[in-house]
């Protein structure tokens, strides 16, 4: 219940869209996921699970981001602003 003014088939292709992003993050193909977020943002550009799904993808990619920079640092640690650069890049 609850898919507010999308049809029941464009529902279920959220759906699915949501279940592959996740399916293709647990096998660390961020670029895969990315792309299918990138082409259902045509079909569904107000969609709840598509924005969610593209939150997943740049929560990926920022941490990866944030993880490579923390690895160049002699200590491991990295700073609220260095953090700040990483995520405006995204």
């Amino acid at each position: 219940m609850g898919g507010g003014s999308l049809t029941p088939l464009m529902d279920s292709r959220a759906y699915r869209l949501a279940l592959t992003v996740q399916i293709r993050l647990a096998l660390n193909r961020t670029d895969l996921a990315l792309k299918e977020v990138q082409a259902a943002k045509k079909w569904a550009q107000d969609s709840l699970l598509v924005n969610l799904a593209e939150s997943w993808v740049g929560l990926r990619i920022v941490g990866s981001r944030i993880a490579k920079q923390r690895r160049q640092t002699d200590n491991g640690c990295i700073g609220r602003r260095q953090v700040s650069a990483i995520v405006l890049r995204l």
